[in-house]
């Protein structure tokens, strides 16, 4: 039995020693080299959520510049000497500040975008996800366990308090001083999780619901300033998936597209750089236009043997970036894929389960 174990444990340290020594380069899916930095630059780039394992504290933020192809990983770590936490989740900008929702740590990271140095560390949160900054002065995040969304000021990253929204809310977007939360759970908030919440910001308020389909998890706003919604059905497929149509200025739902079946769980959903085409992730990755009124069957990339868990759209040039999480317990990789050419232009490694992005420009 002695024997076995010590065989067992030199197998783990052989495996060990082999990725410590393999993670300062990676070959990506063309077989070239990328070197793995954790040096970090500020520049134009697509910043990388790395959500972790869970309980674990291994969350990790990465940074890539499309410009040169370079990957920089543990930006956080390598300049504060300490780890992001327990699943970080979101990243928004603002003030040259960058803003990161640690969900399972119950705390936000705020942190100087020149050289990636803590500037403010947020506690005491129940269980923070998505940022929303508005011209209001205020930052709202929303919460998977409360029905509280959290404020804080944008001139000093104080908290001041909560805004009961009614349910707890998730994704969000931020149009004509309005904020647009998806209420995605019911888990912790025993409330149906059918409806967009509309919130007066200044007056800290709601103004109105808006119902679509059940579990809404992603938003985005179209080139005639429409509102999209794309909603699961529920983690237990307990309804049709569907995409919502949302006037804006009418509060009211324009339109409902179902999908064509209900044991699939939609997500991720973003705009191109145009504004005019919906992508979103359902094991592949599917398009379609702002002007379709069916879902579309036939992926627009194929899932392959690769577990897509995010997506983004560089703003600037079109490409198409998404993650592929593999096992969710070993480093991910973040696909390059350029639309015109219908090809993939780049892949890298970045940290374990791979999770939002997003683009900065300063």
């Amino acid at each position: 039995m002695e024997k076995k174990l010590i065989h067992y444990l030199g197998k783990i340290l052989v495996l060990f020693l082999i990725v410590s020594l393999s993670g300062s380069c990676e070959d990506d899916e063309f077989g070239e080299e990328h070197n793995d930095s954790s040096t970090y630059t500020q520049e134009e780039g697509l910043f990388i959520i790395n959500e972790g394992n869970y309980s674990s504290g291994n969350g990790s933020l990465s940074f890539y510049n499309p410009a040169d192809k370079t990957v920089s990983n543990e930006v956080f770590y390598s300049v504060n000497e300490r780890p992001l936490g327990d699943i970080p989740f979101q990243i928004e900008f603002l003030n040259d500040h960058a803003i990161i929702s640690i969900n399972n740590a119950g705390k936000v990271e705020v942190v100087d975008l020149s050289d990636f140095s803590s500037v403010k560390t947020i506690t005491g949160l129940s269980s923070p996800r998505h940022i929303q900054s508005t011209s209001s002065g205020k930052i709202f995040i929303s919460d998977l366990e409360s029905s509280n969304m959290h404020v804080i000021s944008s001139n000093n990253y104080e908290y001041t308090g909560n805004l009961d929204a009614g349910k707890s809310t998730g994704a969000m977007l931020y149009n004509e001083d309005l904020i647009f939360a998806c209420n995605w759970s019911e888990f912790y908030v025993n409330k149906p999780n059918n409806t967009v919440t509309v919130i007066d910001p200044l007056s800290e308020t709601v103004i109105q619901i808006i119902p679509v389909a059940k579990e809404p998890n992603s938003i985005v706003m179209d080139k005639n300033d429409n509102i999209w919604v794309l909603s699961s059905g529920g983690y237990n497929h307990d309804e049709v998936p569907a995409l919502t149509l949302i006037d804006p200025d009418q509060l009211a739902v324009l339109q409902s597209i179902p999908f064509p079946q209900q044991e699939i769980s939609p997500e991720d959903l973003t705009i191109n750089e145009h504004g005019d085409s919906l992508f979103f992730t359902n094991k592949g990755i599917y398009g379609m236009s702002i002007n379709d009124t069916v879902i579309p069957t036939q992926e627009y990339i194929k899932k392959a043997n690769r577990n897509i868990n995010s997506l983004a759209i560089d703003p600037d040039n079109g490409d198409l970036y998404f993650s592929n999480a593999l096992d969710y317990q070993q480093k991910g990789w973040i696909i390059r894929y350029n639309r015109n050419t219908q090809s993939v232009c780049d892949s890298f490694r970045v940290g374990i389960n791979p999770g939002a992005m997003k683009f900065y420009t300063p």
